[in-house]
């Protein structure tokens, strides 16, 4: 490959509206295409890539931020494929509450971001990278580091290979001319102006402007004058109570929470006991519903059996009663019932008989010889009519017998045709019943998805994605508040603590600055006193004794008072020069201790008394400039916290609108999810209830055909009847005529 280092390729995953698109860039490229298509979305990537500053890609304040509108998702991801001399490398740009980027070793694949469709977490990506022994760099976290990087001027050698350029610490105005190109508002940029551009970025020297030291200096300044403004306020005071008052409200509803929290937990313990209880219990039901729906089916089929086995045997046992009704009708119509009383009549009339022939033996015994001739006569004529009656009654059998064979066979013919109509309506009901038993199970199994459906919950694992993150986010929203609570709180108490030092250096100030001023005004009274003594001495009574007796210091001096020694009113005289007497009384001053002073001596005392107040003076400058020195140690410490915690705070409140953002974001999809499930539950539904309907319709049309397979049959077997009753009548009919001749010839016979 030859000398040169050029990014060769851009993928977009999860970015903006786009869930993966690559775009090779080498060389000349070319955008073209309509509206909305995403060519400003593409170059803003691209001079993302150069400049790594999110505030000068062209974005309005009207628009989203860069980071919310290619960042909306964890899985998001910009990949920068980089071709060198030695291969390929990629850097990956993710957001986890901020952008962060990673350099890997690597040509770009896509199996290393995505899986089954679905783009992976930061971890799961280095996972994959892990996977495939491919070196990668630890987490950039600042778009300064990531320019040192990728223009050489970081100090860590490992990075080296990942710049596109030597280092060059001044390279600071490369980003700008990028940006400059790629912002230039001309229609058409031209050769010099791309000329210009990269000639001002290699020349131009680099000045750095530390605006983040102006930025915390005007943000102390802010501070403390707020405090000092908040200070002198009326409502301070009130606010003061209202605080102290809302803080131990706080804590109260802290030790409640707990409290709360301890019950819901408790209750959420037992509520998983009765839950794993109930499921346990579900299950047995379950199971004991199967078995009872199985043995219903066995005991239902077995039933179904017995029941096609008593309809046939109630089929045997009607046709046998009817059978049985036809014969008592033809012994009815032989007169039965005259033959069975007279069977009954029997044996009264065998007694009576018996007793007739007594009788007549009686009476005949003297005929006896006349009744044997007779009798020899009858006994001839009777052999002959009973010989004549054995061939009548053998003609009758014969006749009777044909008649039964006739009546059998007639009988057989309509059995079968019954039997054979009732086995064609048995098949058939057989056929049409297990049609519509295969409807019941079809309607059922249709209710039973009807059910399911009703119960089921269309993009299960999408909505328990999103529910599950709602509840991690609605599970850091409270602690991101008690956060931001807390830290305010700490800012409201280092703000006491503030105006507290101010307050108490105040006093001490104030305490310190009147005593040295009551010394300072003590030790000028005293020289002004020695001023006024010093101004008066001449005048007094001390420069006459100073002028007429230099001596007076070991004599006057010990015992007269300083005011008489400066009193004015005296009017001294000198009586007798050299006498050692006070008022004519001589006294020994030797263990006397001289009282006054000289001049010299005021002077003397007066240069000290001077010089105290100027130590008093410096000693309240120096106080006030160390007191000072450290309120503003004290205060600057306390405003670096407060700045610290205000970053944090903004911090917490940043991440806290991005939790209510996704978690609003949340909900809709989630909204969405369950609208598009109950509109796909909905046309499941009603295809549901079509094969519901389909089902239900064949089974009425089922029981139409049973209801009429069963006139139908009563219509035939009521026609086989007629039919076998007219064949019946017509066979009776001609056994009559036959018996008829039979007993005219016996009759004729007979006479």
């Amino acid at each position: 490959m030859e000398n040169k280092r050029i990014l060769n390729r851009i993928i977009f995953i999860n970015i903006a509206n786009t869930d993966y698109s690559a775009v090779e860039i080498a060389g000349n490229t070319c955008f073209v295409g309509t509206n909305n298509m995403g060519k400003t979305t593409l170059q803003r990537a691209i001079l993302f890539f150069y400049s790594a500053n999110t505030r000068q890609l062209g974005i309005s304040t009207s628009q989203k931020t860069f980071e919310d509108y290619y960042f909306q998702f964890p899985n998001s991801y910009i990949i920068y494929e980089l071709a060198t001399e030695e291969g390929y490398f990629h850097v990956m740009v993710y957001r986890n509450t901020k952008l962060f980027y990673r350099f890997v070793d690597g040509a770009f694949e896509q199996e290393y971001y995505i899986t089954d469709k679905e783009a992976l977490q930061p971890r799961a990506v280095l996972a994959k990278l892990n996977e495939a022994k491919l070196d990668y760099s630890d987490q950039i976290e600042t778009f300064e580091r990531y320019r040192n990087i990728i223009y050489g001027a970081d100090p860590d050698k490992r990075y080296k290979k990942y710049a596109l350029m030597k280092g060059n610490a001044n390279y600071h105005n490369i980003p700008l001319a990028i940006t400059s190109i790629f912002l230039s508002s001309e229609s058409v940029i031209r050769a010099e102006f791309v000329k210009e551009c990269i000639a001002n970025a290699i020349g131009s020297k680099h000045t750095t402007i530390e605006l983040k030291t102006i930025e915390r200096q005007l943000r102390q300044f802010t501070e403390r004058y707020q405090d000092i403004e908040t200070y002198f306020r009326k409502e301070s005071g009130q606010r003061s109570d209202l605080i102290r008052d809302n803080f131990s409200n706080i804590r109260q509803l802290k030790v409640r929470q707990k409290t709360l929290a301890t019950d819901l937990g408790g209750a959420l313990k037992f509520a998983l006991i009765q839950k794993e209880a109930i499921s346990s219990t579900v299950d047995e039901k379950r199971q004991t519903l199967v078995n009872l729906e199985n043995e219903f089916k066995s005991q239902e089929e077995s039933h179904r059996e017995r029941n096609k086995e008593a309809h046939q045997e109630i089929g045997a046992l009607r046709s046998k009663l009817k059978e049985s009704d036809k014969r008592l009708k033809e012994y009815e119509e032989k007169g039965i019932s005259d033959l069975l009383r007279e069977a009954n009549d029997k044996p009264q009339l065998t007694l009576d008989l018996q007793a007739r022939e007594k009788e007549y033996a009686t009476l005949t015994a003297g005929f006896s010889d006349i009744e044997q001739q007779f009798k020899t006569l009858f006994d001839a004529l009777d052999n002959e009519r009973r010989e004549f009656e054995v061939v009548l009654q053998t003609q009758g059998l014969s006749l009777d017998k044909q008649l039964q064979e006739e009546k059998n066979k007639l009988r057989d013919n309509f059995l079968k045709e019954k039997e054979q109509l009732q086995a064609d309506q048995r098949k058939t009901i057989d056929t049409l019943r297990e049609q519509k038993r295969s409807l019941d199970l079809k309607l059922n199994d249709a209710q039973h998805q009807e059910r399911q459906l009703r119960e089921r919950v269309y993009f299960a694992s999408d909505i328990k994605l999103l529910t599950d993150s709602l509840a991690v986010i609605q599970k850091a929203q409270p602690e991101l508040t008690s956060r931001l609570n807390i830290k305010n709180a700490a800012i409201d108490s280092l703000k006491k603590e503030s105006t507290h030092i101010t307050e108490r250096n105040r006093l001490t100030s104030d305490q310190f600055a009147k005593e040295n001023q009551t010394e300072i005004a003590r030790t000028e009274d005293d020289v002004k006193k020695i001023d006024e003594k010093l101004s008066a001495h001449q005048s007094a009574f001390y420069g006459f004794l100073q002028e007429n007796y230099p001596t007076w210091y070991e004599t006057i001096g010990k015992v007269c008072r300083e005011e008489l020694l400066f009193s004015k009113e005296l009017s001294p005289q000198l009586v007798k020069k050299g006498a050692d007497s006070f008022y004519g009384i001589k006294l020994d001053l030797s263990a006397v201790n001289i009282s006054s002073r000289s001049v010299d001596q005021y002077e003397q005392e007066r240069s000290q008394l001077l010089e105290k107040i100027s130590a008093l003076h410096k000693e309240f400058l120096e106080f006030r400039e160390q007191q000072t020195r450290e309120e503003q140690a004290a205060l600057a410490s306390i405003s670096k916290k407060i700045a610290h915690l205000k970053n944090e705070i903004a911090q917490a409140q940043y991440e806290l609108d991005q939790h209510q953002q996704k978690a609003r974001q949340f909900e809709l999809d989630l909204h969405e999810l369950k609208r598009k499930g109950d509109e796909q539950r909905e046309k499941d539904l009603i295809a549901n209830y079509g094969m519901q309907d389909t089902a239900k319709a064949e089974l009425e049309a089922i029981e139409a055909k049973l209801n009429t397979l069963n006139s139908d049959l009563q219509r035939s077997l009521i026609d086989l009847e007629a039919r076998f009753n007219e064949k019946y009548v017509k066979l009776t009919k001609t056994f009559d005529k036959e018996t008829e001749k039979i007993r005219e010839q016996k009759e004729d016979k007979i006479e």
